[in-house]
């Protein structure tokens, strides 16, 4: 064992105890982490076995080691006895997948595609077919080899990885495998695939185990829609730790997280840190009843859940739209990614400081928000506010506009009364982008707060619609206001973006699922337009300068492809090519540039 006769630092301590405890040599085992709790003193290391110079992905040991030396503890799947005994308990193979003493393991019967297109069926996405992906190697920290596939179908980036390992199995012995690591749209998974029959022979999901009883999308009236249990929601790129981890405190379960604490406050003191929250419990369930025949505070649980639940949904959604810890989000942790951090939002359902309202501030990053969800008294009983998707997106959205407009250090480059109801209409228009369905036509009208309002206008003066019959706003409609009212400006830009949007869908076509981002479909692309002008739009932006921002990012995004659609949407509500504010008042234009 050589130098680890002398062991001085905890690594080298829990090298030493675990080869002479297993009787191991040196090259039978590999350190995969190491580190010294600060709250103890004690260090924890991580080991894996190795076998011909590969790891056996699942024989693993913890060593726990106190201040002064000893270990005090630890926890081990390691196979014991020397190299020839483990290579013993290697399974039936044909002689070319077999591991040489001294060389590991030879070809592979099972290559590494159709190991990877093994995994495809197993998680339910389409096999590789003809695909030809781009193939990359390397060697990881260990200098163990590493094949990346770019490009693979179904999966959100171009790191699905595979590499050569073994594995125990449950009748004891040693499967040669290939390694496989493939991030989905909704899951992330580590699979082992049998080097011999091809066989997925174990798989694990790395997304945590959480449900919710909620009005999900499409649901943004509770009266209309179905509410159901939704599993394991949370987007792990956006929420590497999941919705109740911040990666610092043990993991919650309750109500609190890494990008919002949600909590009721029915007496309108904006108080938290005290709170009881909604507990899920050990097996991680948020399921509580709703009654609408009675007042909300009869189901502050199930109401405070609703909120928590499209708070994060939509936190993991822009992020995949690029309002992301360097752009400003809001989360406790940023882990190391850019931006400030511990700004999650305090997010307050059913709040007693009056009705009829709800309000998002948003302070400069690092600094945390407040949204504040009332109950609305337009009907009998009551109606929970937070329970009305529509109203919680509009709202998060004000914090997205805000820290987007000017970057994320400035909170007041949406503070002129044109800017601000830009900021009132983006929060509209993203609301009914969200709450779109694929069965929806131009031909379908929207109302924001149609629940609470109980009014298929919502609180709005029109629906939104591409009929100007039913919604006669134009961009002259702000004419004759000293001082325009936020909400009346923020429906006019809203009208007109609802243009946008048909005339995008109806050309580029409409994707159901919004955590793909980089899909070529009308509502995904308007997304990304609306969220990339507002980081291109300069501070305090007039409808014009929104406008040529929007421009501007498809330039930048699709490359011209689809600008006239866009101009044609502007075009029909007056903000055409020629469209002019002269002192105040603006001036209608249904030009189009002379290209379109």
């Amino acid at each position: 064992m050589g130098g680890l006769a002398e062991a001085t630092s905890p690594v080298d301590k829990a090298l030493k105890f675990a080869t002479e405890t297993f009787r191991l040599a040196d090259n039978q085992l590999v350190v995969k982490n190491s580190y010294t709790s600060t709250d103890t003193g004690i260090s924890h290391v991580y080991l894996r076995q190795m076998v011909g110079g590969f790891e056996i992905d699942n024989a693993d040991m913890n060593i726990n080691i106190d201040q002064e030396g000893k270990v005090i503890s630890y926890g081990s799947t390691f196979l014991a006895g020397d190299h020839e005994q483990i290579l013993s308990l290697v399974g039936d193979r044909p002689l070319e997948n077999q591991a040489d003493a001294h060389h590991g393991p030879k070809t592979p019967k099972i290559n590494s595609l159709a190991a990877l297109n093994a995994v495809l069926t197993k998680v339910g996405l389409p096999d590789l077919g003809k695909t030809e992906l781009k193939e990359t190697h390397s060697k990881d920290e260990n200098g163990q080899a590493v094949i990346t596939y770019a490009k693979v179908p179904g999966s959100v980036d171009d790191h699905t990885t595979l590499s050569l390992s073994y594995l125990i199995t449950g009748r004891g012995r040693v499967e040669p495998v290939w390694d496989v690591v493939l991030h989905t749209v909704d899951d992330w998974y580590n699979a082992h695939v049998s080097r011999a029959s091809g066989e997925v022979v174990a798989m694990v999901s790395w997304k945590s185990h959480v449900s919710y009883n909620i009005y999900g999308i499409g649901n943004s009236n509770p009266l209309r829609g179905i509410r159901k249990m939704t599993a394991n929601p949370a987007d792990i790129k956006a929420s590497p730790k999941g919705w109740h981890d911040n990666g610092v405190a043990p993991p919650f379960n309750d109500t609190m997280g890494n990008n919002v604490l949600a909590q009721e406050d029915q007496a309108g003191t904006f108080e938290w840190t005290n709170k009881k929250r909604p507990s899920a419990g050990k097996d991680m369930v948020f399921d509580f009843p709703i009654d609408f025949k009675k007042i909300p505070a009869k189901y502050t649980d199930a109401s405070v859940v609703n909120l928590f639940y499209w708070s994060n949904l939509i936190h993991d959604l822009y992020y995949r739209f690029g309002f992301d810890e360097e752009a400003g989000n809001f989360q406790d942790n940023n882990f190391s990614k850019g931006g400030r951090s511990d700004d999650g939002v305090l997010a307050f359902a059913q709040s007693g400081k009056g009705m009829n309202d709800a309000w998002f501030v948003t302070p400069p990053d690092g600094s945390r928000p407040t949204m504040n969800i009332y109950n609305f008294n337009m009907t009998t009983p009551l109606r929970d506010a937070s329970l009305d998707a529509d109203i919680i997106i509009h709202e998060y959205t004000h914090g997205v506009s805000t820290r987007l407009t000017g970057g994320p250090a400035n909170s007041n480059c949406l503070s002129t009364p044109e800017a601000a109801g830009l900021g009132e209409g983006w929060s509209d228009a993203l609301a009914l982008l969200l709450q779109l369905k694929s069965t929806d036509t131009r031909e379908t009208n929207y109302g924001i707060g149609a629940y609470v309002s109980d009014r298929a206008e919502g609180l709005r003066k029109y629906v939104y619609s591409t009929s100007v019959e039913e919604n006669p706003n134009q961009y002259n409609s702000l004419n004759g206001w000293t001082t325009p009212e936020v909400h009346i400006t923020g429906e006019v830009w809203a009208s007109i973006l609802y243009e946008v949007i048909w005339n995008m869908v109806d050309t580029a076509g409409f994707e159901k699922n919004l955590g793909n981002a980089t899909a070529e479909a009308g509502n995904i692309l308007v997304i990304r337009y609306i969220i990339n002008g507002m980081k291109l739009q300069p501070c305090n932006p007039t409808f014009l300068a929104a406008r040529d921002a929007i421009i501007q990012a498809e330039g930048a995004i699709t490359k011209g492809k689809y600008k006239c659609q866009l101009w044609k949407g502007f075009a029909k509500r007056g903000l055409g090519h020629r469209a002019t504010n002269v002192l105040g008042v603006r001036f209608n234009s249904y030009t189009v540039p002379a290209d379109c």
